[in-house]
């Protein structure tokens, strides 16, 4: 009886023993549930916040099929990453394009029908740029300036051309568009002196521009009054004749 009373004791044990150790396990179970839990909220906040402040990457193109010569079919994916460039930059560029100031080449860039555009810029400031500075430097005194000489063949030309300032003269747009006229005057079929005024509106530079636009140009960007002053173009005689031309102090 007694060792009955032993064996039943020793079995509550046992099971007492028993369930404290489901219970324990039970118990980390549903901590390590509740850590798991709070991990994922963290890692969900974390990407929301990582969604938030990274960059937008650009839209790839659609996949474009591509067949090489097995007859397999090969796809490519394209995307832009290039900017906008600055109010700064454009304006830098046209400045560069046109010799204009900066604040007329940024004015020319904000107006409404450019709208940032360099083709339209350039037509804006030819078309308003230009006229203003013409009607500011005309009557101007001009009385330095540079002789232009293009030999071609048997063709030539020289020509006169004023500004108001040496420094000016002496400067590279001012000497570029001095060979312009000469060179568009020796391509012509006049000989002997010309009209000027018919000559500006009539003959083209090197790019097909009219060289009285040319000429608007050059003053927009020296903002000194420009003529062209006189104008010469002379032919050979004979086959046997020799056309050679010289001008002192040239600038380069």
């Amino acid at each position: 009886h007694l060792h009955g009373i032993g064996l039943d004791v020793g079995l509550i044990q046992y099971t007492i023993t028993t369930l404290k150790s489901v219970t324990m396990f039970l118990s980390r179970a549903a901590g390590l549930r509740s850590c798991g839990a709070r991990i994922a909220t963290s890692n969900t906040r974390c990407a929301s916040v990582v969604a938030a402040t990274t960059p937008s990457v650009p839209t790839a193109a659609a996949a474009t099929p591509l067949h090489n010569n097995n007859n397999k079919i090969h796809y490519i994916q394209s995307f832009s990453t290039a900017a906008k460039p600055s109010t700064a930059q454009l304006v830098k560029q046209l400045r560069e394009m046109t010799g204009a100031p900066m604040m007329e080449c940024k004015k020319a860039l904000s107006t409404p029908e450019v709208d940032h555009d360099l083709e339209k810029a350039q037509e804006w400031l030819r078309k308003y740029g230009s006229a203003k500075a013409s009607s500011k430097v005309a009557g101007r005194e001009a009385l330095e300036g540079l002789v232009g000489v293009k030999i071609e063949g048997d063709r030539a030309s020289i020509v006169k051309v004023k500004s108001e300032t040496d420094f000016a003269s002496r400067s590279e747009t001012f000497s570029t568009f001095v060979q312009e006229i000469a060179d568009a005057a020796t391509a012509g079929d006049v000989n002997g002196d010309v009209d000027i005024g018919a000559f500006m509106a009539s003959a083209k530079d090197s790019k097909g521009q009219v060289l009285r636009e040319t000429l608007n140009d050059a003053i927009l960007a020296i903002r000194e009054n420009i003529q062209v002053d006189s104008m010469v173009i002379m032919k050979a005689s004979s086959d046997k004749s020799v056309l050679a031309g010289y001008v002192h102090g040239r600038a380069p």
